[in-house]
């Protein structure tokens, strides 16, 4: 699955992961976000804008069942601290997104 999702500067680090319906992980990405030129968020001037790539390998044998695929970002110093996520509204979403609901039958 490829996403393509636009980050602020401030971020540096972003995890993608399916989850089982308890939560639990199923596979796990960190990928570095990166601009055009593929300067690290380091680097950035104020206001820039990068994107991440992750490739996640669904696990073979996974049961049936619906399961999430989330997005999250966190500062690389401190990874057990994510960022917060807001809609296009500016409404709160917590600490990740919801990029897609993928059901295995």
């Amino acid at each position: 699955m490829h996403m393509n999702i636009p980050y602020p500067s401030h971020a540096a680090m972003t995890p993608s992961s399916f989850t089982d319906p308890p939560g639990w992980a199923l596979a796990h990405s960190d990928t570095d976000i990166r601009d055009d030129e593929q300067a690290p968020t380091s680097l950035w001037k104020a206001g820039a804008r990068g994107e991440a790539f992750s490739l996640l390998r669904f696990p073979v044998g996974a049961p049936p069942g619906d399961y999430a695929l989330w997005a999250v970002v966190y500062w690389w110093q401190t990874p057990t601290e994510r960022l917060p996520v807001t809609s296009s509204a500016g409404l709160s979403l917590g600490d990740h997104a919801l990029i897609a609901t993928v059901t295995v039958r």
